[in-house]
Order: C-alpha cells, then structure tokens, then sequence
C-alpha cells in the first residue's frame, strides 16, 4: 500500500514540473521500487562476500532490512513530492515550472570567451 500512495503522488509531481510527462511513470517507477530492491541486492552481495559463508543472521533479519529500504524511498519520495504539491501546485499551475532551456545564454563568461575579446 505504502509503494502505491508514494507511487501516485511522486508521479503526480513529476508529471506536472517534467517536459515530457509520460516519462514521469517510469521515473516515479524507478525511484520507488527499483532504487530500494538494487541498494537491496548491493547489500546482499556485500553481505554475502564479507561473511564468507558465515549464516549467523537470519531470514527474517533480511526481509526487514528489505522492507525498511521500500518504506524508506516511499516516506522520502512520497512525501516531498506530497509537500511539493501542496504548495506549489497553483503557482506552478499558473505560471510553469521554471526551467533553464538550451537555448538560454551563459550567464558567466568562460575566460575562453573573455581573452579571446
């Protein structure tokens, strides 16, 4: 339930302030279960190259370091992006996210730029 909710409002968010907001999805997507299963997987192989075959930790103490991983990225993600709705969502509504186009100069000169003149 946890992955849903936090799947819904970072998607929402992402959506609104993304040029492309069919990416969003899968942005949210991998933000909320692929970031928190591949710092899970990385955990198992260290833990697995530095206990040497050692089985002193049980099963169970891995399905909460799983679940405590997945509940992490939902409050992180979830809830900023919650936040970020509750209180820019009219004004980014109104008047756009701010974004920085390619096309927009340099505000600082390079020291290329500067000699060269």
């Amino acid at each position: 339930m946890a992955d849903m909710i936090a799947l819904s409002w970072d998607s929402a968010w992402l959506g609104l302030i993304n040029r492309k907001p069919n990416r969003a999805g899968a942005l949210a997507f991998t933000r909320i279960l692929v970031m928190p299963t591949v710092s899970y997987i990385v955990l198992l192989c260290a833990w697995g190259m530095v206990s040497r075959g050692l089985n002193e930790i049980s099963v169970n103490f891995f399905l909460v370091i799983w679940l405590a991983l997945g509940v992490a990225a939902d409050l992180y993600f979830g809830l900023s992006a919650r936040a970020r709705l509750d209180t820019q969502f009219r004004t980014i509504v109104s008047e756009g996210f701010k974004r920085k186009s390619p096309s927009e100069p340099i505000t600082k000169p390079t020291p290329a730029l500067v000699e060269a003149q």
